[in-house]
């Protein structure tokens, strides 16, 4: 968790106590082709990369995080990110605590 340390003691997070690290997953994501990958709580995820942003000063990636239910679709995102950078994702609840998803995304060389 020391990666995430600023972005955990700041606002809004700071208002937790403590942080335990769940999972740790690393996963290769290929043209449309969604990487998978399961979550506390029995739910299923998947992240997808769709591209590249034109930006005059850093490479942007642009990515689709879903998180399902069985069927049933929880969530369903795009966002678009510094390469190399991480955006944390809250709201799933697991045993009475919030789960929280910090993802770094890089472009491989």
């Amino acid at each position: 968790l020391e990666p995430l340390r600023k972005q955990l003691t700041s606002p809004p997070l700071s208002a937790w106590k403590s942080f335990k690290l769940l999972k740790l997953h690393e996963l290769t994501v290929r043209g449309d082709a969604p990487a998978a990958f399961d979550m506390p709580g029995e739910h299923d995820a998947k992240l997808s990369f769709k591209g590249k942003v034109d930006s005059d000063r850093k490479t942007r990636l642009r990515l689709t995080l879903e998180m399902l239910d069985g069927r049933a679709k929880l969530l369903s995102t795009t966002f678009v990110l510094d390469d190399g950078g991480t955006v944390l994702q809250a709201g799933t609840k697991h045993e009475g605590a919030l789960v929280v998803l910090g993802i770094t995304c890089r472009l491989q060389s």
